[in-house]
Protein backbone atom coordinates (compact mmCIF):
# COMPACT_ATOMS: atom_id res chain seq x y z
CA UNK A 1 0.00 0.00 0.00
CA UNK A 2 1.29 3.81 -0.39
CA UNK A 3 -0.41 7.11 1.06
CA UNK A 4 -0.24 10.52 0.16
CA UNK A 5 1.09 12.89 0.48
CA UNK A 6 4.33 11.77 2.92
CA UNK A 7 5.65 13.72 5.50
CA UNK A 8 3.25 16.53 5.68
CA UNK A 9 2.97 19.63 8.37
CA UNK A 10 -0.19 21.58 8.73
CA UNK A 11 -1.44 24.60 11.03
CA UNK A 12 -3.85 24.01 13.21
CA UNK A 13 -7.52 24.22 12.22
CA UNK A 14 -6.91 23.55 8.46
CA UNK A 15 -7.70 20.51 7.07
CA UNK A 16 -5.67 18.28 4.33
CA UNK A 17 -7.02 15.52 2.42
CA UNK A 18 -5.31 12.18 1.64
CA UNK A 19 -5.04 9.53 -0.98
CA UNK A 20 -4.05 5.57 -0.48
CA UNK A 21 -3.45 3.38 -3.01
CA UNK A 22 -4.23 -0.69 -2.23
CA UNK A 23 -3.26 -3.28 -5.26
CA UNK A 24 -5.66 -5.64 -3.60
CA UNK A 25 -9.35 -6.26 -4.07
CA UNK A 26 -11.39 -5.12 -2.26
CA UNK A 27 -9.07 -1.98 -2.24
CA UNK A 28 -11.38 0.27 0.39
CA UNK A 29 -9.60 1.11 3.71
CA UNK A 30 -10.22 2.92 7.16
CA UNK A 31 -8.37 5.84 8.12
CA UNK A 32 -6.87 6.15 11.53
CA UNK A 33 -5.14 9.08 13.27
CA UNK A 34 -2.80 7.20 16.00
CA UNK A 35 -4.40 4.11 15.82
CA UNK A 36 -8.20 5.96 16.57
CA UNK A 37 -10.00 5.00 13.88
CA UNK A 38 -11.49 8.74 12.52
CA UNK A 39 -9.55 10.65 14.73
CA UNK A 40 -10.75 12.87 17.83
CA UNK A 41 -11.37 16.24 18.33
CA UNK A 42 -7.28 16.46 20.30
CA UNK A 43 -5.49 14.81 17.65
CA UNK A 44 -7.59 15.50 14.40
CA UNK A 45 -10.42 13.91 13.08
CA UNK A 46 -9.95 11.91 9.09
CA UNK A 47 -13.22 11.36 7.30
CA UNK A 48 -14.17 7.87 5.71
CA UNK A 49 -12.78 9.35 2.20
CA UNK A 50 -9.31 11.02 3.89
CA UNK A 51 -10.34 14.23 4.61
CA UNK A 52 -8.14 15.32 7.78
CA UNK A 53 -9.18 18.39 9.99
CA UNK A 54 -6.63 19.43 12.44
CA UNK A 55 -7.67 19.96 15.83
CA UNK A 56 -7.82 24.07 16.77
CA UNK A 57 -4.41 23.29 19.84
CA UNK A 58 -1.95 21.19 19.25
CA UNK A 59 -1.45 17.98 20.68
CA UNK A 60 1.66 17.21 22.61
CA UNK A 61 3.41 16.06 20.90
CA UNK A 62 2.46 17.59 17.86
CA UNK A 63 3.39 15.33 15.33
CA UNK A 64 0.57 12.84 14.49
CA UNK A 65 0.63 9.54 12.56
CA UNK A 66 -2.05 8.85 9.92
CA UNK A 67 -2.73 5.40 8.69
CA UNK A 68 -5.10 3.85 6.08
CA UNK A 69 -5.50 0.25 6.84
CA UNK A 70 -6.80 -2.19 4.23
CA UNK A 71 -10.53 -2.93 5.59
CA UNK A 72 -9.91 -6.59 3.44
CA UNK A 73 -6.66 -7.50 5.10
CA UNK A 74 -6.15 -4.98 8.47
CA UNK A 75 -2.69 -6.35 8.72
CA UNK A 76 -1.96 -4.74 5.60
CA UNK A 77 -1.74 -0.77 5.73
CA UNK A 78 0.24 2.50 5.04
CA UNK A 79 1.45 5.24 7.43
CA UNK A 80 3.16 8.83 7.23
CA UNK A 81 3.65 11.23 9.72
CA UNK A 82 1.95 14.77 9.85
CA UNK A 83 2.97 17.86 12.10
CA UNK A 84 0.82 20.08 13.60
CA UNK A 85 2.09 23.56 14.04
CA UNK A 86 0.18 26.97 15.43
CA UNK A 87 -0.57 29.44 12.57
CA UNK A 88 2.12 30.82 11.01
CA UNK A 89 2.98 34.79 12.66
CA UNK A 90 3.36 37.79 10.72
CA UNK A 91 5.98 40.58 11.42
CA UNK A 92 4.86 44.17 9.34
CA UNK A 93 6.33 47.37 9.73
CA UNK A 94 8.02 48.27 13.13
CA UNK A 95 7.51 51.41 14.38
CA UNK A 96 9.59 53.34 15.33
CA UNK A 97 11.15 52.24 11.81
CA UNK A 98 15.30 52.90 13.12
CA UNK A 99 16.29 52.96 16.36
CA UNK A 100 19.34 54.40 18.33
CA UNK A 101 21.98 52.63 19.70
CA UNK A 102 21.58 51.54 22.97
CA UNK A 103 18.69 50.72 25.47
CA UNK A 104 15.64 50.63 22.45
CA UNK A 105 11.77 49.90 22.54
CA UNK A 106 10.24 48.74 19.61
CA UNK A 107 6.76 47.49 18.10
CA UNK A 108 5.41 45.18 15.51
CA UNK A 109 1.93 44.93 14.30
CA UNK A 110 1.50 41.64 12.46
CA UNK A 111 -1.23 38.92 11.86
CA UNK A 112 -1.33 35.47 14.04
CA UNK A 113 0.49 37.26 16.86
CA UNK A 114 -0.19 35.45 20.56
CA UNK A 115 0.56 36.45 23.54
CA UNK A 116 2.55 33.67 24.32
CA UNK A 117 4.72 34.89 21.51
CA UNK A 118 8.26 35.85 21.96
CA UNK A 119 10.39 38.75 19.96
CA UNK A 120 14.28 37.49 18.41
CA UNK A 121 16.42 40.10 18.28
CA UNK A 122 19.34 38.53 15.53
CA UNK A 123 17.97 34.84 17.49
CA UNK A 124 17.84 35.65 20.59
CA UNK A 125 15.00 36.25 22.73
CA UNK A 126 14.32 39.82 23.91
CA UNK A 127 11.63 41.25 26.61
CA UNK A 128 8.13 41.08 24.85
CA UNK A 129 4.94 42.60 25.39
CA UNK A 130 1.33 41.46 23.97
CA UNK A 131 -0.90 44.32 23.38
CA UNK A 132 -3.99 43.88 21.46
CA UNK A 133 -3.81 45.45 18.12
CA UNK A 134 -1.95 42.73 17.68
CA UNK A 135 0.95 44.53 18.19
CA UNK A 136 4.27 43.35 19.91
CA UNK A 137 6.28 45.30 21.99
CA UNK A 138 10.14 45.00 22.46
CA UNK A 139 13.03 45.98 24.71
CA UNK A 140 16.73 45.38 24.62
CA UNK A 141 19.79 47.00 23.93
CA UNK A 142 21.59 46.85 20.64
CA UNK A 143 24.95 48.60 18.86
CA UNK A 144 25.14 50.41 15.27
CA UNK A 145 24.28 48.21 12.51
CA UNK A 146 21.16 45.91 11.20
CA UNK A 147 18.76 43.93 14.13
CA UNK A 148 17.04 41.14 12.46
CA UNK A 149 13.82 40.90 14.52
CA UNK A 150 11.91 38.15 14.03
CA UNK A 151 8.17 36.37 15.76
CA UNK A 152 8.31 32.53 16.92
CA UNK A 153 5.03 30.93 19.14
CA UNK A 154 6.36 28.62 21.50
CA UNK A 155 5.05 24.84 21.49
CA UNK A 156 3.44 22.48 21.17
CA UNK A 157 3.39 22.89 17.25
CA UNK A 158 5.85 25.61 17.85
CA UNK A 159 6.82 27.46 14.80
CA UNK A 160 9.04 30.47 13.74
CA UNK A 161 7.82 33.49 12.02
CA UNK A 162 9.20 35.46 9.13
CA UNK A 163 12.05 38.44 9.90
CA UNK A 164 12.08 42.28 9.68
CA UNK A 165 15.37 43.84 9.43
CA UNK A 166 15.90 47.18 11.07
CA UNK A 167 18.83 49.53 10.73
CA UNK A 168 19.76 50.84 14.69
CA UNK A 169 21.72 54.14 14.29
CA UNK A 170 25.34 55.34 16.02
CA UNK A 171 24.06 56.90 19.27
CA UNK A 172 24.54 60.76 19.42
CA UNK A 173 27.02 61.71 21.63
CA UNK A 174 26.14 62.54 25.47
CA UNK A 175 27.26 65.40 26.79
CA UNK A 176 26.87 66.90 30.63
CA UNK A 177 27.74 69.91 31.93
CA UNK A 178 27.73 71.08 35.56
CA UNK A 179 27.05 74.86 36.98
CA UNK A 180 28.62 75.64 38.93
CA UNK A 181 32.06 74.12 37.83
CA UNK A 182 34.07 75.22 41.10
CA UNK A 183 32.58 77.14 43.91
CA UNK A 184 32.65 77.65 48.15
CA UNK A 185 30.69 76.64 50.59
CA UNK A 186 30.24 77.45 54.19
CA UNK A 187 29.82 74.38 56.25
CA UNK A 188 26.15 73.66 56.90
CA UNK A 189 25.24 76.11 53.89
CA UNK A 190 23.15 74.67 50.75
CA UNK A 191 23.80 75.03 47.20
CA UNK A 192 21.83 73.68 44.16
CA UNK A 193 23.82 72.35 41.26
CA UNK A 194 21.90 72.53 37.55
CA UNK A 195 22.99 69.81 35.49
CA UNK A 196 22.63 70.21 31.34
CA UNK A 197 22.10 66.74 29.31
CA UNK A 198 22.68 67.13 24.93
CA UNK A 199 22.68 64.84 23.00
CA UNK A 200 19.71 62.81 24.55
CA UNK A 201 16.05 63.06 24.93
CA UNK A 202 16.90 61.50 28.77
CA UNK A 203 18.12 64.80 30.36
CA UNK A 204 17.80 62.73 34.05
CA UNK A 205 21.20 62.77 35.95
CA UNK A 206 22.56 60.65 39.10
CA UNK A 207 24.55 62.89 41.34
CA UNK A 208 27.18 61.70 43.83
CA UNK A 209 29.35 62.79 46.03
CA UNK A 210 33.11 61.62 45.86
CA UNK A 211 31.82 58.74 44.12
CA UNK A 212 29.07 57.98 46.56
CA UNK A 213 25.74 58.38 45.33
CA UNK A 214 23.86 60.80 46.88
CA UNK A 215 26.88 61.67 48.96
CA UNK A 216 27.62 60.75 52.45
CA UNK A 217 27.58 62.10 56.07
CA UNK A 218 31.12 62.48 56.26
CA UNK A 219 31.19 64.23 52.50
CA UNK A 220 27.64 65.86 52.57
CA UNK A 221 24.19 64.75 50.94
CA UNK A 222 23.01 65.78 47.34
CA UNK A 223 19.49 65.26 46.91
CA UNK A 224 18.24 63.79 43.33
CA UNK A 225 17.25 67.41 42.15
CA UNK A 226 20.91 68.15 42.51
CA UNK A 227 20.71 70.01 46.25
CA UNK A 228 23.93 69.52 47.91
CA UNK A 229 24.49 70.39 51.52
CA UNK A 230 27.72 71.05 52.80
CA UNK A 231 29.35 68.90 55.75
CA UNK A 232 32.77 69.56 57.83
CA UNK A 233 35.20 71.84 55.94
CA UNK A 234 36.91 69.86 53.44
CA UNK A 235 37.26 69.88 49.35
CA UNK A 236 34.47 67.42 47.80
CA UNK A 237 33.82 66.35 44.26
CA UNK A 238 30.09 66.48 43.08
CA UNK A 239 29.38 64.62 39.96
CA UNK A 240 26.45 64.34 37.56
CA UNK A 241 26.27 61.20 35.84
CA UNK A 242 23.71 60.69 32.21
CA UNK A 243 20.88 57.64 32.90
CA UNK A 244 20.87 57.57 28.77
CA UNK A 245 25.03 57.29 28.67
CA UNK A 246 26.81 56.21 32.21
CA UNK A 247 30.28 57.25 30.59
CA UNK A 248 28.67 60.88 30.31
CA UNK A 249 29.48 62.70 33.48
CA UNK A 250 30.17 66.18 34.62
CA UNK A 251 31.26 67.57 37.79
CA UNK A 252 32.29 70.42 40.16
CA UNK A 253 34.77 70.98 42.93
CA UNK A 254 33.03 72.36 46.01
CA UNK A 255 35.43 73.69 48.68
CA UNK A 256 33.42 73.81 51.45
CA UNK A 257 34.88 76.12 54.14
CA UNK A 258 34.58 77.14 57.85
CA UNK A 259 31.10 78.97 58.41
CA UNK A 260 30.77 82.43 57.49
CA UNK A 261 30.91 85.37 60.21
CA UNK A 262 27.65 86.59 61.85
CA UNK A 263 27.91 89.98 60.15
CA UNK A 264 25.14 92.62 60.32
CA UNK A 265 25.11 95.22 57.92
CA UNK A 266 23.42 98.63 58.00
CA UNK A 267 22.59 101.06 55.63
CA UNK A 268 21.95 104.98 55.33
CA UNK A 269 19.99 106.58 54.80
CA UNK A 270 17.40 104.00 55.23
CA UNK A 271 14.97 106.31 53.13
CA UNK A 272 15.67 108.39 50.37
CA UNK A 273 13.58 109.47 47.17
CA UNK A 274 15.81 110.85 44.04
CA UNK A 275 14.68 112.33 40.70
CA UNK A 276 15.83 110.93 37.52
CA UNK A 277 19.62 111.48 37.23
CA UNK A 278 20.49 112.50 40.31
CA UNK A 279 22.79 111.05 43.12
CA UNK A 280 23.37 110.24 46.41
CA UNK A 281 25.57 108.73 48.58
CA UNK A 282 25.13 105.60 50.88
CA UNK A 283 27.04 104.62 53.40
CA UNK A 284 26.66 101.04 55.13
CA UNK A 285 27.94 100.02 58.77
CA UNK A 286 29.16 96.47 59.06
CA UNK A 287 29.11 94.61 62.45
CA UNK A 288 30.15 91.37 63.84
CA UNK A 289 33.20 90.68 61.62
CA UNK A 290 36.54 92.74 61.66
CA UNK A 291 36.24 92.89 57.74
CA UNK A 292 33.75 96.11 56.49
CA UNK A 293 33.60 95.60 53.43
CA UNK A 294 30.16 95.61 51.22
CA UNK A 295 29.53 94.77 47.66
CA UNK A 296 26.61 97.07 46.05
CA UNK A 297 23.84 95.99 44.26
CA UNK A 298 20.94 97.56 42.50
CA UNK A 299 18.01 95.14 42.39
CA UNK A 300 20.14 92.17 42.50
CA UNK A 301 22.44 93.49 40.15
CA UNK A 302 26.13 94.05 40.82
CA UNK A 303 27.29 97.74 40.07
CA UNK A 304 24.01 97.84 39.15
CA UNK A 305 22.34 98.82 35.52
CA UNK A 306 21.29 101.56 32.78
CA UNK A 307 17.51 100.78 33.66
CA UNK A 308 17.70 100.46 37.56
CA UNK A 309 21.15 102.64 38.16
CA UNK A 310 24.35 102.85 38.66
CA UNK A 311 26.06 102.53 42.07
CA UNK A 312 29.99 102.39 42.98
CA UNK A 313 31.95 100.36 44.98
CA UNK A 314 32.08 102.80 47.10
CA UNK A 315 27.66 103.47 47.52
CA UNK A 316 27.75 106.72 45.37
CA UNK A 317 24.28 105.48 43.54
CA UNK A 318 23.17 107.66 40.18
CA UNK A 319 19.71 107.66 39.45
CA UNK A 320 18.75 106.52 36.28
CA UNK A 321 17.85 108.74 33.30
CA UNK A 322 14.33 107.50 33.23
CA UNK A 323 11.73 106.34 35.96
CA UNK A 324 12.26 102.48 36.29
CA UNK A 325 9.15 100.05 36.01
CA UNK A 326 8.74 99.31 39.00
CA UNK A 327 9.34 103.17 40.34
CA UNK A 328 11.24 101.84 43.14
CA UNK A 329 14.77 100.36 43.28
CA UNK A 330 16.29 98.18 45.72
CA UNK A 331 19.84 99.09 46.88
CA UNK A 332 21.61 96.44 48.92
CA UNK A 333 25.34 96.26 50.53
CA UNK A 334 25.92 92.80 51.39
CA UNK A 335 28.50 91.61 53.40
CA UNK A 336 32.13 90.41 51.20
CA UNK A 337 32.28 87.44 54.39
CA UNK A 338 29.08 86.25 54.73
CA UNK A 339 26.14 86.64 51.74
CA UNK A 340 23.59 86.15 54.04
CA UNK A 341 24.35 89.35 56.16
CA UNK A 342 23.11 92.56 53.78
CA UNK A 343 21.29 95.66 54.41
CA UNK A 344 18.81 97.51 51.98
CA UNK A 345 16.93 100.41 51.12
CA UNK A 346 13.79 100.86 48.91
CA UNK A 347 14.49 104.24 46.34
CA UNK A 348 11.38 106.15 44.64
CA UNK A 349 12.57 107.18 41.46
CA UNK A 350 10.83 109.86 40.69
CA UNK A 351 10.12 112.47 37.33
CA UNK A 352 11.68 116.18 37.56
CA UNK A 353 8.95 118.56 38.68
CA UNK A 354 7.69 120.25 35.58
CA UNK A 355 8.74 123.88 34.92
CA UNK A 356 6.18 126.92 36.34
CA UNK A 357 6.31 130.01 34.35
CA UNK A 358 7.05 132.77 36.60
CA UNK A 359 4.56 135.58 35.44
CA UNK A 360 5.85 138.92 37.20
CA UNK A 361 9.24 137.82 36.53
CA UNK A 362 8.74 137.54 32.78
CA UNK A 363 6.58 141.01 32.95
CA UNK A 364 9.66 142.70 34.77
CA UNK A 365 12.30 141.94 32.00
CA UNK A 366 9.79 142.88 29.21
CA UNK A 367 9.99 145.99 30.74
CA UNK A 368 13.49 146.62 31.92
CA UNK A 369 15.13 144.42 29.20
CA UNK A 370 14.35 143.56 25.01
CA UNK A 371 12.32 140.92 26.79
CA UNK A 372 12.51 137.81 28.61
CA UNK A 373 14.54 134.80 26.94
CA UNK A 374 15.05 131.36 29.19
CA UNK A 375 18.48 132.20 30.38
CA UNK A 376 17.92 135.23 32.06
CA UNK A 377 14.22 134.36 33.26
CA UNK A 378 15.78 131.35 34.56
CA UNK A 379 17.92 133.93 36.24
CA UNK A 380 15.26 136.20 37.94
CA UNK A 381 13.35 133.19 39.18
CA UNK A 382 16.47 132.05 40.81
CA UNK A 383 18.21 134.95 41.94
CA UNK A 384 14.63 137.72 42.53
CA UNK A 385 14.27 141.02 40.80
CA UNK A 386 15.84 142.86 43.48
CA UNK A 387 19.11 140.77 43.30
CA UNK A 388 18.88 140.46 39.17
CA UNK A 389 18.50 143.99 39.44
CA UNK A 390 21.98 144.56 41.97
CA UNK A 391 24.01 142.28 39.14
CA UNK A 392 22.68 144.52 36.39
CA UNK A 393 23.77 147.66 37.95
CA UNK A 394 27.12 145.73 38.81
CA UNK A 395 27.57 145.33 35.42
CA UNK A 396 30.77 147.26 33.50
CA UNK A 397 29.03 149.76 31.91
CA UNK A 398 28.97 148.87 28.05
CA UNK A 399 30.81 152.04 25.84
CA UNK A 400 28.93 153.28 23.08
CA UNK A 401 30.83 154.87 20.62
CA UNK A 402 29.70 158.61 18.97
CA UNK A 403 27.94 158.75 15.91
CA UNK A 404 30.53 160.40 13.38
Amino acid sequence: MDIWPANASLEIGSTRQYGAYVPISPNTVVWEINGIVGGNATLGTISTTGSYKAPTMAPTPSTVTVTARSTAYPSVFASTPMTLTRKYPWLWGSSPSSIPAGNYQISFSGANLTPDAVLLANGSPIQTTYSSSPRLVGKGTAAAGILNFAVSLPGPGAVPGNAVNVTVTAAAAVTVAVNPTATSLPAGGILTLAATVTGSANTAVTWAVNGTTGGSASTGFISPGGVYTAPSPQTVTVRATSVANGTSFAQSTVTVTNPAPSAIVAIAPTTATLVTGTTRTFVATVTGTSNPAVTWSVNGVAGGSTTTGFITTGGFYTAPGSVPSPTTVTVRATSVVNAAAFGQTVVPIAAPPTPVAWLDGARFLEQSSFGPKPSSLGEVTTLGIPAYLDQQLAMPVTAIPAAA
